[in-house]
């Protein structure tokens, strides 16, 4: 099973502290109905939200979905492992190392679903 990261954008990291806080967020995923926003929903409904209290976006995956992160396209969005270890690389001390299975979020880059 690949491994998926709830990531949080550095530009939201002080407005999104905790899943809960997602609601309203603009939310991106690979695509509409596909395997990244079922991870998505799943980590929601863990926490009392449905898909319909986030706005659901595509930034699809690899260098757009990085993209989307870095231009403040997107509040957070679920990411493939290797996607988001290329954005923690890219902005050193803004988030929090990730924790695999961790049902919360870090500030700045997410932890693992």
């Amino acid at each position: 099973t690949p491994c998926r990261v709830l990531a949080v954008a550095p530009a939201a990291a002080d407005r999104i502290r905790q899943v809960e806080d997602l609601k309203g967020a603009i939310v991106g995923v690979g695509s509409f109905g596909g395997p990244y926003q079922r991870a998505l929903e799943h980590f929601l409904n863990l926490h009392g939200l449905k898909i319909s209290d986030v706005r659901l976006t595509v930034i699809g995956a690899g260098s757009p979905a990085i993209a989307a992160f870095e231009r403040g396209k997107v509040d957070a969005g679920i990411l493939s492992w290797n996607s988001f270890g290329v954005l923690a690389r890219r902005a050193p001390g803004k988030g929090a190392q990730p924790s695999k299975g961790t049902p919360t979020v870090a500030p700045s880059f997410g932890n693992a679903v």
